[in-house]
């Protein structure tokens, strides 16, 4: 397999590879916005919290929780339809924000690398319709669709929650104490959808910049990884790598989570073709 990594690059490559760079980095900007999943996981911590005040108000004496086995039971068992209402609420919140999100990605990255491309390479640009769409946001990974993750990556954080609260109550654990925890906990839950989002941007990503890699008639491409103090081993033994396009690993499906892998063009008779403004592009080709 050829390397490319050590091999001096033409200014034209150099700049195609900084462009794919900066377009993936700002793809990848998008995990962050999302403000409606982040006041769902604030939301529904309160209604918990608030439900196990109204435990501490009952069952506390000079300012000590003292409940016995027998109660904490029986109140867990009366607070199951909230822990049922918050695995649904916060479902439910980041199906809408991983449809919106890998729609929106998935089509930004396809459009944006066309436009790239068009600067060095003469082809017509391919429409992709909302079918392709939403065959590739629906697609599974280990036959899991990120949906399918999500519905699972609730369930167990609401059954640790829920197992906290237990052997926390169990322990005469003050209010302020159990608040930190169920805060931990909720904390958490948004590390793992924060990071299941960006996982799933950066597959979507990479899907999109290939099918327009094809559509534009590039054949290989380049392993790119960014090498830091972070980057795992397999990347950087994958860096320079270069690939046959239906073959090249894709970062994270093909790599580990977290990957800042990218793939760019390779071996491609790069020639000036256009020189329209992205919002030129767009408006050109109806986009």
């Amino acid at each position: 397999m050829e390397n490319v990594k050590d091999k001096n690059k033409s200014k034209d490559e150099k700049k195609l590879q900084k462009e794919i760079l900066a377009l993936f980095l700002s793809i990848l900007a998008y995990s962050k916005k999302i403000n409606p999943l982040l006041l769902g996981f604030k939301q529904n911590r309160d209604l918990v919290k608030n439900k196990i005040n109204q435990l501490y108000l009952l069952y506390s004496k000079d300012g000590k929780l003292n409940m016995t086995n027998n109660e904490i039971n029986k109140n867990l068992q009366q607070l199951k339809p909230i822990f049922k209402q918050v695995t649904q609420n916060l479902t439910l919140i980041e199906d809408n924000q991983l449809k919106e999100l890998l729609t929106k990605v998935y089509k930004e990255s396809y459009y944006k690398t066309s436009y790239i491309l068009a600067t060095g390479l003469a082809f017509s640009l391919k429409r992709i319709t909302d079918k392709q769409v939403n065959k590739v946001i629906n697609e599974k990974i280990d036959r899991k669709s990120a949906f399918t993750r999500n519905k699972i990556n609730k369930t167990k954080f609401v059954n640790k929650l829920i197992k906290d609260i237990k052997y926390n109550l169990q322990k005469d654990t003050s209010m302020e104490k159990m608040f930190s925890i169920i805060d931990k906990d909720f904390n958490t839950g948004v590390f793992y959808s924060h990071r299941l989002i960006e996982n799933q941007l950066t597959i979507n990503f990479e899907k999109a910049q290939l099918e327009a890699y094809e559509h534009a008639g590039v054949k290989e491409v380049e392993y790119c990884a960014v090498l830091d103090a972070r980057t795992t081993k397999l990347c950087e033994s994958l860096d320079g790598n270069i690939y046959p396009i239906d073959e090249a690993p894709i970062p994270v499906a093909d790599t580990h989570i977290n990957c800042r892998s990218t793939l760019i063009p390779y071996g491609t008779e790069w020639k000036k073709q256009n020189s329209l403004t992205w919002e030129e592009y767009q408006t050109e080709n109806q986009i």
